[in-house]
């Protein structure tokens, strides 16, 4: 089974056990770019941990998402994605799965346009 299906499989609570678990992965961190479409190459890693609060059966729910060492509630949108989050009043950012390890993150910050980040990542699972 590719790596990032198995992935979202998981995350969704269709893991083999049937049961849904916790799960890590890495991610390195290809390009990054700005609101007025500037990007840079960049090598820098990322983790990426989330931990089941309130699922439903098809995946769809609250998780507790760790990044840098920062929790924060993570929701789940659907059984293929996004999954979203926020870390204040004004900031909403979004993962979505490209392909079998591939992601991208975005970060908008409404108060702050120029703040604002998409980034295009290489991931595995932990």
């Amino acid at each position: 089974m590719p790596r990032l299906l198995f992935l979202a499989l998981t995350l969704m609570g269709l893991s083999a056990s049937g049961a849904t678990a916790s799960i890590s992965f890495s991610c390195t961190i290809l390009r990054s770019c700005d609101n007025a479409g500037i990007c840079i190459d960049s090598a820098r890693t990322v983790q990426f941990n989330f931990e089941p609060v309130d699922v439903k059966a098809g995946g769809e729910g609250v998780y507790r998402l760790r990044i840098g060492g920062v929790d924060t509630e993570a929701y789940f949108v659907s059984e293929f994605g996004p999954v979203v989050w926020s870390r204040g009043a004004s900031d909403v950012q979004t993962l979505i799965f490209t392909g079998r390890q591939s992601m991208v993150w975005t970060n908008s910050e409404f108060d702050n346009p120029a703040r604002s980040q998409t980034r295009f990542l290489k991931c595995e699972d932990q």
